[in-house]
């Protein structure tokens, strides 16, 4: 496995420990499905992999302002799985005043503009 993400808790209150919290609920992902990444991101805010995988794919792309972890994500998926780990593995702070709560618009065409661009792949050779 290249990548591996688990599960979150979420919050609204900025500053909380993952060891003390007031989360409001579970952000829970799905398993890893080659069609269901490129529909969207799955990995959540909290993925984990080897240095080792930016010296082969490279670095995130820069001129994405909120999908290059999605643009990343993607082509690990060209060459190998993701996995899911059942588990909570950290707390997200959902920021109001965030990117992708304040751009939607923004994170809806860089989703596209990726979808497009990576329909082809089947996933992992």
């Amino acid at each position: 496995m290249a990548v591996v993400y688990g599960d979150s808790l979420w919050t609204q209150r900025p500053y909380q420990s993952f060891a003390a919290h007031s989360a409001e609920g579970t952000l829970t992902w799905p398993a890893y499905q080659h069609k269901r990444l490129l529909r969207g991101c799955l990995c959540g805010p909290h993925p984990m992999w080897r240095r080792r995988l930016h010296d082969e794919l490279g670095l995130f792309d820069e001129s994405l302002v909120v999908a290059g972890d999605y643009e990343f994500w993607l082509r690990v998926a060209e060459r190998y799985p993701l996995l899911h780990l059942e588990e909570v593995v950290g707390l997200y702070y959902r920021n109001p005043s965030g990117l992708q709560q304040t751009n939607p618009g923004l994170h809806r065409r860089e989703r596209l503009l990726l979808m497009r661009k990576y329909l082809g792949s089947g996933g992992p050779r």
